[in-house]
């Protein structure tokens, strides 16, 4: 099974839906159907109590937003942004910080988090001022590989695997989406 980092962008009314009844970030996320259609896996009687006493929701998102795929590299960029495995400074932390959670829904590995629109102003603005080359300076792969920063391929030969290439590919992935998203006031959502 691979772990593969996920952000979209959302707008801010649709952040708030979402927070507020977080079953839809399944909705917001993989455009899944919510209300009934989201019951046919329980059993027969639970289905009839929930068309009988709930209704469906029938929210959806203003619009898809963006999406950007970090693959494997989101560990990898959050070392290099926060030289921790987890947790860091803010903005900065913001691909894996264990807070902010959208409610308890399952979302591929856990639930996702929920990132402001001030927020990705800031992480924008902070993002522009560490260019590619100073990301290069802090990759560490001993220290990446002691510390267990998915997905533990730190320590390859560079010339038969270019692991920091990969990293700096999607930082400037990272920085281009982050970017838009703030200079079009959105908020995101993480996920993996």
């Amino acid at each position: 099974m691979s772990i593969v980092g996920n952000l979209r962008s959302v707008q801010d009314a649709d952040l708030d839906a979402v927070l507020e009844r977080p079953e839809r970030v399944k909705r917001l996320v993989y455009n899944e159907p919510l209300g009934r259609d989201d019951a046919n896996s329980r059993p027969l009687l639970a289905r009839f109590r929930r068309r009988k006493h709930e209704p469906e929701d029938d929210w959806g998102p203003a619009d898809d937003g963006e999406h950007l795929d970090l693959d494997k590299a989101w560990q990898g960029l959050h070392f290099l942004l926060t030289g921790t495995d987890m947790g860091g400074d803010p903005p900065l932390n913001f691909i894996y910080r264990p807070e902010n959670w959208i409610g308890d829904v399952d979302v591929g590995l856990g639930p996702a988090r929920a990132v402001r629109s001030g927020e990705v102003r800031m992480i924008a603005d902070e993002l522009e001022r560490l260019p590619p080359e100073t990301l290069a300076e802090r990759f560490d792969p001993e220290k990446m590989m002691e510390l267990g920063i998915y997905p533990e391929i730190w320590d390859r030969d560079p010339a038969e695997d270019d692991t920091l290439g990969y990293l700096l590919h999607h930082y400037g992935e990272l920085r281009a989406f982050v970017r838009r998203a703030a200079d079009g006031g959105r908020a995101m959502i993480v996920y993996f």
